[in-house]
């Protein structure tokens, strides 16, 4: 190949990406997003809306004068990356100060809390609801203390309902940071909600006024919910509640880890599986009912007024389970397919759906750091990108072709689908939850056309039904597919091997997958072997990411060690139970009872040991003491090379002390023992940020 050859390929090349440059605008929009959380301190606003606005001027000056050259292209295309990238910046911390409230910045064991109920989720039966209240009184805090939302745990709940204003005697809790760095960040997540302080009621609340102030879809979530319990019994309850309301909470936690197992979970989670069938309920059932009447469908385009229809019915669906993230995205995409057969367009391309990801970042930019949002777009990218490259032979397949042909090709649609979708989604699963499904094609071939073809359907008609009180056969045949999902659940779960369980990499790994499959999936021709340095660059990350040898809760009261077997020992199982519990998820030991060291004597298979005072030894070449009263860390001052002490330290000459006073300020510590000691702290890796009470 010549040198002008390879020129005239390359421009090809370039050309073939013109018209796929618009699907790149989500994917800089959530850079900047994602910058703006990396930091470690909150950026001066500012600047960046002075930049924001600098390069909106030249982006729009640019674009005048794009086409005179293939300079001013570029650089056209620069302007409008750096602009997006600033944009996604601004619109983060606009976010992160709209939202602002005041976070609990230390535990109130007794207090009485006011408030208006402004969401309830019922738990498992017999366990009461979690109650969110807004407009709240909290009498040991001055209004300017007072978080803007509260959430309570209250068992004895029978006669609450949204909008109700009640008092209550609670212990309150200031949202739990990171359990360890890196770990997820339930106080930016509880922030991000307006929720600054979680606790439990001590007894029943006290109704000060029973009030219709509440949202419409929140009263109406709470009276058909009531519903489903009176015609329904647990688990069937639970599961319908779930997909007509969005209240998960009712479902048990063996019920979820059933499904989570059988690589079900996403059925569990209101999204574009949900939003689409009942898109598709509607559409078809309107479209058959005004066939049926000759004059409409000879005189009027009964498929675009089934699609108006339809959409209406999304969207009061999406306003009834909550709207959150991957609702939103559905309702978006499946409302622009909608709209895209009302106008006679074609409805299935990369477009819907950069469209409603710009949409939701834009509206709600914490989102990019969900795994919902991750995990739905990552598999809707997937699969659009799939389906589009294979229409023209799909279609052809399936033209003229009898019951039989048609079912097969069903079947193995639902394969191929769950297939892609598991493909897509597993980096994110693997990485946020250190969980893998490995029977989850199996389980989504029994479980997903029960979904389709008689659960959604039938709560849809039970939904349609509820005004006139003739939903009970409707639910009946719900709980009856629910039951079948259920069965399918367990069976699959149950089978040898159904889960895989890796430990934890690091985040740059996720990110090396994700821009290997961006490229893949939004290049166009040759230009997609660019996705292959990334998703190799990824795998090694991934491979070679490092674990913490040492692990100290928040209040030093709990302490991991790794052992020999890479299997975590704790020093106690009876405190911070979620501490260990995502310790070893993140550790590949999720589900495992974790081992103890011994109270008196030698840790097995490690040089370490223990008495009521603490525990001393060495690991991987180091001198460790672990105390748990002065008397330990005062002996072991001057051997150790490391002091982990519950109570406070002063006065040490260890190289490395990590007491009661170090987690206060720093939170959680990883401790990584190689060539030289590295400490690692959830404040140190988040910084001082708004959702962190600075």
């Amino acid at each position: 190949m010549t040198v002008s050859d390879a020129i005239e390929r390359g421009k090809n090349l370039i050309l073939m990406q013109e018209g796929r440059l618009f699907l790149w605008c989500p994917v800089v929009f959530a850079a900047g997003i994602g910058l703006y959380f990396s930091l470690r301190h909150e950026p001066n606003l500012i600047p960046a809306c002075v930049s924001l606005a600098l390069f909106s001027v030249l982006w729009g000056i640019s674009w005048k004068h794009k086409d005179e050259s293939a300079l001013r292209h570029v650089l056209w295309i620069l302007a409008g990356v750096v602009f997006l990238f600033n944009a996604g910046m601004v619109a983060a911390q606009v976010r992160a100060h709209m939202v602002y409230t005041p976070m609990l910045d230390k535990k109130i064991r007794v207090s009485d809390v006011s408030g208006t109920v402004d969401a309830i989720e019922i738990q498992e039966a017999g366990q009461g609801s979690r109650v969110i209240l807004k407009d709240v009184s909290v009498n040991k805090l001055s209004a300017a203390e007072t978080p803007r939302k509260v959430r309570l745990v209250i068992r004895k709940d029978e006669e609450l309902s949204v909008g109700d204003k009640i008092t209550v005697l609670a212990g309150l809790n200031p949202p739990s940071p990171p359990v360890s760095p890196g770990a997820f960040d339930f106080q930016r997540y509880a922030y991000f909600q307006g929720i600054g302080a979680v606790g439990f009621a001590y007894r029943a609340p006290d109704i000060l006024s029973h009030s219709s102030s509440g949202t419409f879809f929140k009263s109406l979530q709470a009276r058909m919910s009531a519903r489903i319990q009176d015609v329904l019994d647990f688990p069937e309850a639970a599961f319908a509640m779930t997909l007509m309301t969005g209240q998960r909470s009712a479902i048990t936690e063996d019920d979820r880890q059933a499904m989570r197992d059988a690589g079900l979970a996403h059925l569990l989670a209101i999204s574009g599986m949900h939003v689409g069938m009942v898109a598709g309920a509607l559409f078809f059932a309107a479209r058959l009912l005004m066939a049926l009447w000759p004059r409409m469908a000879l005189y009027l385009p009964i498929k675009k007024i089934a699609a108006l229809f339809a959409l209406c019915g999304i969207v009061f669906y999406t306003f009834l389970v909550g709207a959150n993230v991957p609702t939103q995205r559905a309702l978006m995409m499946t409302g622009l397919v909608l709209i895209a057969i009302m106008a006679d367009r074609s409805p299935f391309t990369l477009r819907i759906v950069v469209i409603a990801a710009l949409v939701v970042l834009l509206i709600s930019p914490d989102s990019l750091m969900s795994v919902s949002f991750q995990m739905s777009f990552a598999a809707v990218v997937a699969l659009i990108s799939f389906y589009d490259a294979v229409r023209d032979k799909w279609g052809a397949l399936y033209a003229q072709r009898g019951f039989v042909h048609r079912a097969g090709l069903y079947v193995l649609g639902i394969i191929v689908t769950t297939i892609i979708a598991e493909v897509a989604i597993a980096p994110f699963a693997l990485f946020h939850f250190q969980h893998h499904s490995v029977y989850g094609l199996l389980g989504n071939l029994m479980a997903v056309p029960v979904m389709a073809f008689v659960v959604m359907p039938s709560l849809v008609l039970a939904a349609c039904l509820m005004p006139i009180g003739l939903d009970a056969p409707a639910l009946y045949i719900s709980g009856f597919g629910i039951d079948l999902m259920l069965k399918a659940a367990y069976w699959t779960s149950g089978l040898e091997g159904a889960v895989f369980n890796p430990p934890s990499f690091e985040p740059g790994a996720l990110l090396m997958v994700v821009l290997g499959g961006v490229c893949l999936c939004f290049f166009a021709g040759p230009a997609r072997l660019a996705c292959l340095p990334f998703f190799m660059l990824g795998l090694i990350i991934a491979f070679t990411s490092r674990h913490p040898d040492i692990l100290v809760s928040s209040t030093a009261d709990l302490v991991a060690i790794r052992g020999a077997d890479d299997k975590l020992v704790v020093s106690t199982r009876r405190k911070d139970k979620y501490a260990v519990e995502n310790w070893l998820r993140m550790n590949g030991q999720d589900g495992e009872k974790p081992e103890r060291w011994p109270s008196e004597g030698e840790m097995r298979g490690m040089d370490l040991r223990c008495d009521d005072a603490g525990c001393r030894g060495e690991i991987k070449g180091y001198k460790v003491a672990i105390a748990h009263e002065p008397s330990a860390w005062q002996e072991d001052c001057g051997w150790a090379d490391i002091i982990i002490s519950s109570v406070p330290v002063q006065g040490c000459g260890a190289q490395f002390v990590i007491d009661r006073f170090s987690v206060h300020r720093e939170g959680a510590h990883s401790v990584y023992l190689d060539q030289a000691v590295k400490i690692e702290t959830v404040e140190g890796q988040r910084g001082e940020r708004i959702w962190a009470g600075y």
